[in-house]
């Protein structure tokens, strides 16, 4: 058996490893925290039937589309949905167990190439796209591609997100950095506004503006 066929088989026995772990959890056992903070075994469950619904799309994105982005969830958020904590676990089974059959099909009657297809995604950005990059544990940039870094290295949708850029799609280059405030670096990782910054920005224009790096001329290298 091919280490790809051996990983479908593997996913298909999901619902029934799944069943056999569970069976003989029921009443308090199957809301029982074993910390703060920790799922329950009915919330594993729900998040389970959940995941493999998100799949559903995920997986016929990856086949039917090229380079789709795959939009991100709050896990936690998902997890405490007000009801899942009356959901039957013998519901919640059954549905896994569809869902996971009706993936599992689609999946075995694919192309080897299918699964080293790519995608984006939302919050991991171009996964496959650096990780099929990497030697010796560092991205190695492939020929006539570029890897753009963001102003902020902490919160930037750069290539770490979308992937490597390629030189036809590079068309001109910055000329000035007009302007450069120092801003909390907890602030930047959100594209709003809040009434704290602004009066922030108001209050501290002319201490926190960095003069010396505003109005500089940017001196790049010549795009090869």
């Amino acid at each position: 058996m091919s280490d790809l066929a051996d990983l479908l088989e593997r996913y298909r026995r999901g619902a029934e490893l799944l069943a056999v772990a569970t069976t003989g959890a029921a009443g308090s056992e199957l809301d029982f925290h074993p910390a703060e903070g920790k799922w329950s075994v009915r919330q594993i469950v729900c998040h389970l039937v959940d995941t493999e619904a998100v799949a559903v799309m995920r997986f016929r994105q990856f086949i039917a589309e090229d380079n789709p982005t795959l939009t991100a969830f709050d896990q936690d958020s998902w997890a405490n949905i007000p009801g899942y904590e009356k959901r039957k676990i013998s519901q919640a089974l059954e549905a896994f167990r569809m869902l996971r059959m009706w993936n599992y099909e689609l999946l075995k009657d694919q192309a080897p190439e299918v699964f080293e297809r790519g995608a984006t995604h939302t919050k991991r950005g171009a996964v496959k796209m650096i990780q099929n990059n990497v030697v010796n544990g560092e991205v190695v940039v492939p020929p006539n591609s570029y890897f753009a870094m963001g102003d902020n290295r902490d919160s930037s949708w750069d290539s770490r997100f979308w992937g490597f850029v390629p030189r036809q799609n590079i068309i001109g280059k910055p000329l000035i950095i007009y302007w450069s405030f120092d801003r909390p670096s907890d602030q930047l990782n959100t594209n709003s506004i809040s009434l704290p910054q602004i009066l922030d920005l108001a209050t501290h224009f002319f201490s926190k503006t960095r003069w010396h790096r505003s109005f500089q001329l940017i001196h790049g290298y010549p795009v090869q």
